[in-house]
């Protein structure tokens, strides 16, 4: 659609991977990872970071690449659609699918 793939996969090391790890275990009883009152600021700023890489990325490129991270983990649908937000395992499955040939 965008001659791009749509797909952005992430791989966190080191120091940067302890302070995930880290936040994750402080907020881990919390519905959502980041304050909601911070959404718009975090939003703008991810945005920013990631079209200075490639401008024709999109937010939902690491949603995706998250997705299907997790698929190839051995995650379920049903595991993946808590992450993704779909209303259905077919409507998720229809996501993980689409570009499958074009990575």
């Amino acid at each position: 659609m965008r001659r791009r793939p749509y797909t952005v996969h992430t791989l966190i090391v080191g120091e940067a991977r302890r302070h995930i790890e880290h936040l994750l275990q402080q907020r881990m009883h919390e519905r959502y990872l980041f304050p909601m009152d911070q959404d718009a600021r975090i939003r703008s700023a991810a945005l920013k970071v990631m079209r200075a890489v490639d401008p024709l990325f999109q937010l939902y490129s690491f949603r995706r690449g998250a997705a299907i991270s997790l698929a190839r983990a051995g995650a379920t649908v049903s595991v993946i659609r808590r992450f993704t937000g779909h209303s259905s395992d077919a409507m998720c499955d229809r996501y993980l699918e689409w570009g499958k040939y074009n990575v």
